[in-house]
C-alpha cells in the first residue's frame, strides 16, 4: 500500500503492484514486453484495491478486455 486518504468512515487506498523478474528472466521479459513494470490500484478498501491493481495488470497481458 502507498497512499491511505479519506476520513477514517470512508478511506480510500492506493496500491502499488510492481513486477520484478524473477528466477528466469528471460521468459518474465518476453511476457512483460509491453506492459509497464508498475501498476497502480485504487479501491475504498485494502482489498478493492489490490482486485483493481491486479484486474489492471491481466487487462495490460491481454488476459482481460
Amino acid at each position: 500500500m502507498i497512499n491511505k486518504s479519506g476520513p477514517n468512515h470512508a478511506p480510500s487506498y492506493i496500491i502499488k503492484l510492481i513486477i520484478k523478474p524473477g528466477n528466469n528472466a528471460n521468459s518474465f521479459q518476453e511476457i512483460f514486453k509491453n506492459v509497464q513494470n508498475t501498476i497502480i490500484g485504487n479501491g475504498k478498501s485494502k482489498k478493492s484495491a489490490e482486485n483493481d491493481a491486479a484486474k489492471k495488470m491481466c487487462e495490460a497481458l491481454g488476459i482481460l478486455n
